[in-house]
């Protein structure tokens, strides 16, 4: 039986202990930009943006537009080309759609684990717990699974089983508490 030690020097304290729900990305970027001016719009424009809204006509001093940027332009490179193009930037407005996903508690402490050396029962060889690889298998709706596959020899359960550590959270208090 191999036992993993928790890292006392990654050991602190979470800002979010006891969080249950997370906002995450749920779709691309959407970025817009708005400028003004008498010029008209060069056709390549149409390839970078798509046109959302124009408000009055060409050559008119107070036309406005607004363009949504395609996802592979480089902001800063458009509001360059716009303003050397004579226009007027408005402003540029970035969205990132997120949703709340909800989750367990979040830990009052966060700390990593300790990376030994171990060897394999079956070829020999000595690596670090975290090359250990995994594997699965289902045969005939039988399912088998090892966390213990060794990087050299492919063979399963290698380590003669890995215990985890479990520190309480009086123990981490006191870590953190030097």
């Amino acid at each position: 039986m191999v036992m993993i030690k928790v890292n006392r020097s990654t050991v602190k304290k979470n800002k979010d202990a006891g969080c249950t729900s997370t906002q995450v990305h749920t779709g691309q970027c959407i970025s817009t930009i708005r400028f003004k001016g008498s010029r008209l719009i060069p056709k390549y424009f149409d390839k970078l943006m798509k046109m959302l809204e124009l408000t009055g006509r060409g050559g008119d001093p107070c036309v406005q537009y607004k363009y949504l940027i395609n996802e592979d332009v480089n902001i800063e490179e458009m509001v360059y080309v716009i303003k050397m193009q004579g226009f007027q930037l408005l402003g540029v407005d970035q969205n990132q759609p997120t949703q709340a996903v909800a989750h367990p508690p979040t830990p009052n402490f966060s700390f990593n684990y300790e990376d030994p050396s171990v060897e394999c029962l079956n070829c020999g060889s000595r690596f670090l717990l975290s090359e250990l690889e995994s594997d699965c298998t289902s045969e005939h709706e039988a399912y088998d699974h090892s966390d213990e596959v060794c990087p050299n020899c492919k063979s399963w359960n290698c380590c003669d089983g890995v215990k985890w550590e479990q520190l309480t959270d009086e123990e981490l208090q006191e870590i953190v508490n030097g």
